[in-house]
């Protein structure tokens, strides 16, 4: 083969700090709501068994458990702290939020 056939293809734009990872209870509420064998389902499944795939789930679970930056980082051997904080940022978060409304509902009572 002589050259580059993806050589003209123009790259996709993505969002700035990469597209959403999806959190565990994103994934179970897909896996609901489709069934065994359903293409979707199949779909998900084959992404989430790359190589990637479990990369990003493992962060994603690391971090809604309360893996700091630092141990997410040392785990995915990732090269650079802000690989790892795509994946702890979000689920900080949603801690912080939550931490932020049951504080909020305790002075309302």
């Amino acid at each position: 083969m002589t050259g580059n056939p993806a050589r003209d293809v123009k790259r996709l734009k993505t969002p700035e700090g990469g597209h959403h990872t999806w959190t565990l209870d994103e994934v179970r509420r897909f896996e609901q709501r489709w069934s065994l064998g359903s293409k979707p389902r199949l779909a998900m499944a084959l992404m989430l068994l790359t190589s990637h795939g479990l990369r990003k789930a493992s962060a994603t679970t690391l971090a809604e458990i309360g893996a700091s930056t630092y141990e997410v980082a040392a785990i995915l051997g990732a090269e650079s702290l802000q690989e790892a904080e795509k994946y702890t940022r979000a689920a900080r978060q949603k801690l912080l939020a939550t931490r932020a409304l049951a504080r909020f509902t305790r002075e309302q009572t």
